[in-house]
């Protein structure tokens, strides 16, 4: 058994005064500030600065450290150099060891430096992480490793892109239908609210960005509804259902449709809705997951209160236009749209298959 600081090198980032960075001119060196700062491709590049302090090299490891995201994990690999802030550690394998391999052995004890993150804002602390220790093979053993892990991460790469090509052909449906369609209606025309109350005792769902209407226990660990339940609102397969909640790219909230087949019931701070047919409500769905559409329609109903609070009743909801294409187009369009979505589901199959089989392989490998 060997301790990480007897193979790597680790280096802790600091953080740059704001006259020292720009967001708008590029410079030599990019800033990475934290998990927002890493991508697939390496580091993204939104942030510069001409005066760097600590300097990461081309294939170097990036493990966030603290704050949000403490854990994640990526490399340096679009860019030679980047200056890293204080939520940034860098890391580099001594000669003794292959800088994959140490990428992936770092990948495979994630949970348990996470569990090593303490205070009120989680951190790894520098010591605790090259104190750990760990079995290193001979080098051919690790170029192996390495290769077998570097091809699955290919494949989850591959994957991602299937899935997100089919993502993007339905946004470009709903694009093209809303330039076509001349013909603009209000939602109080074609949704009611629906304002039956959980006197039976239905499961409690949350909405998400990603998953739509989801059960809280199966997806989110346990509930975080109240104990009494009775004043929850009732949701049924097809309906729509809008947060009033700010969340990332979605100020004003988010919009979705249940895809659940049986019925549950939501916060009563959600507003629901019944469309007038399962296409309409899909659609709508749909042509809600552009944030910038979700904004575009909101925006005029929408008052802040107090500690930026979105004040608007379910009903004022329904008041204001959308373009709906015509009833032989819109059930065309829906047709297509789940057929693509069906498409999604299978590819997303796949890739938590792979991921799991990755999981599976950084447990054995690495024990």
């Amino acid at each position: 058994m060997i301790s990480l600081g007897e193979i790597s090198q680790l280096m802790s980032g600091q953080d740059l005064n704001p006259d020292d960075y720009s967001d708008s001119i590029p410079s030599e060196y990019p800033y990475v500030t934290g998990a927002s700062s890493l991508c697939e491709e390496g580091i993204v590049l939104n942030r510069w600065t001409s005066n760097p302090k600590r300097i990461a090299k081309r294939d170097d490891i990036l493990l966030v450290c603290k704050g949000s995201g403490v854990g994640s994990l990526g490399k340096l690999a679009n860019v030679e150099q980047a200056h890293i802030a204080r939520q940034i550690m860098g890391i580099r394998a001594y000669n003794n060891v292959f800088q994959p391999f140490l990428y992936y052995l770092i990948s495979s004890i994630i949970p348990n430096l996470k569990q090593k993150a303490t205070g009120l804002i989680p951190g790894i602390d520098r010591d605790a992480f090259l104190s750990l220790h760990c079995c290193i093979p001979a080098l051919p053993e690790q170029f192996r490793i390495s290769s077998l892990l570097d091809n699955i991460d290919k494949r989850i790469a591959i994957q991602n892109k299937v899935i997100d090509r089919y993502q993007s052909l339905i946004r470009a449906i709903i694009q093209q239908s809303q330039r076509n369609s001349s013909s603009r209606v209000y939602l109080r025309e074609i949704m009611t609210e629906r304002k039956e109350l959980n006197t039976c005792g239905y499961d409690i769902c949350s909405v998400s960005v990603s998953k739509g209407v989801i059960n809280q226990v199966e997806y989110l660990g346990r509930s975080f509804a109240a104990k009494e339940t009775s004043h929850y609102h009732v949701v049924k397969e097809g309906d729509i259902v809008y947060t009033k909640s700010p969340t990332g790219a979605f100020p004003f909230g988010i919009i979705k449709q249940s895809n659940i087949k049986k019925t549950v019931a939501v916060s009563p701070l959600y507003g629901v809705y019944e469309p007038k047919s399962l296409e309409i409500g899909t659609y709508l769905h749909y042509l809600f997951c552009s944030p910038q559409n979700v904004q575009n329609y909101l925006r005029k109903l929408i008052q802040k209160g107090a500690k930026n609070t979105i004040n608007i009743t379910n009903q004022h909801f329904l008041d204001n236009q959308v373009c709906l294409p015509g009833p032989k187009d819109l059930s065309r369009i829906v047709f297509t749209i789940n057929s693509l979505a069906k498409r999604i589901e299978i590819e997303e199959f796949y890739l938590c298959q792979i991921l799991i089989q990755k999981e599976y392989l950084l447990q054995q490998l690495f024990i």
